[in-house]
C-alpha cells in the first residue's frame, strides 16, 4: 500500500445543506442519526465519505457507496484517507480517478492496479481531513459544524443543541433539544438569523407556536 499511516481519529457524518432565503425548496439532505456531543472535529479529524463495497472492473477500481446522498466530495478531492475493517489507523491516497455510477461511485487509488489489491480493501471507509473538504457557497455548512451546536433564541436565550436534521418536501428542518424540549426549526431565514462557526452558534427568533406545538 501506498501513502503513511495516520493515528485514529474521531469520524464525522459528511452531508451539506443550505439555510433558505426565503421559502423555496432546499437540497435534499439524508436524515442522520447524530451524537449529542456539541465538540467541534478536531484540525485532524477525519470525516467518513463512503464505504468501500466492492470492485469494478479489473483495474483496482474501488466501488464505494457514499456516506450520504451528496458524494460530490469523493469526486472533488485528491487525496483521500482509507480505514480498513478492524484498523485504528488511516492510510492516505492519492484518487487517481472517481466516476458516479447509479448511486456509487467508482474511484481508482494510486498504487491499487489489481484486482488482488482492490479486493484486499472491500469492507473499508474512505475518509477526508475536515480541513480538506471542498469550499462551501454562502449559507451553506457542512453537518459536522452544526451537529451539536448552541441554539440560541432573541427572546428566550438558551433553548437547546442540534441534534438532528430532517428533509422535507419545502426545505430542511433543525431537530434542537433542551430545556424546552425537542423543538423542530425550519431552515428558513425569517427563523434563522445567523449561524456563528466560530462561536458554534445559531440566533434564531422562533414565534410561541412553533416552541409550544412544535408546529413547522
Amino acid at each position: 500500500m501506498s501513502g503513511s499511516a495516520k493515528g485514529p481519529s474521531r469520524l464525522i457524518p459528511y452531508v451539506r445543506f443550505s439555510v433558505l432565503r426565503g421559502s423555496g425548496p432546499s437540497s435534499s439532505s439524508p436524515r442522520l442519526n447524530c451524537s449529542l456531543n456539541g465538540t467541534p472535529p478536531e484540525p485532524e479529524g477525519l470525516v467518513l465519505l463512503g464505504r468501500v463495497t466492492g470492485v469494478h472492473g479489473l483495474r483496482g477500481d474501488l466501488r464505494v457507496r457514499p456516506e450520504s446522498s451528496d458524494g460530490s466530495a469523493l469526486l472533488e478531492l485528491g487525496r483521500l484517507e482509507l480505514r480498513l475493517p478492524g484498523s485504528d489507523t488511516t492510510t492516505r491516497y492519492r484518487v487517481t480517478r472517481a466516476v458516479p455510477r447509479r448511486g456509487v461511485v467508482h474511484v481508482h487509488l494510486k498504487g491499487i492496479d489489481r484486482v488482488e489489491a482492490a479486493e484486499s480493501l472491500v469492507g473499508g471507509e474512505l475518509l477526508a481531513l475536515a480541513r480538506e473538504l471542498p469550499a462551501l457557497e454562502e449559507d451553506e455548512y457542512y453537518w459536522h459544524e452544526l451537529d451539536g451546536m448552541n441554539v440560541v433564541d432573541v427572546q428566550r436565550g438558551d433553548i437547546g443543541k442540534i441534534i438532528d436534521l430532517l428533509p422535507t418536501a419545502a426545505h430542511d428542518v433543525y431537530v434542537v433539544k433542551g430545556a424546552l424540549g425537542e423543538i423542530l426549526i425550519p431552515a428558513v431565514e425569517v427563523f434563522v438569523l445567523e449561524i456563528d462557526r466560530q462561536q458554534r452558534m445559531m440566533r434564531v427568533d422562533l414565534p410561541d407556536g412553533l416552541i409550544d406545538h412544535d408546529v413547522l
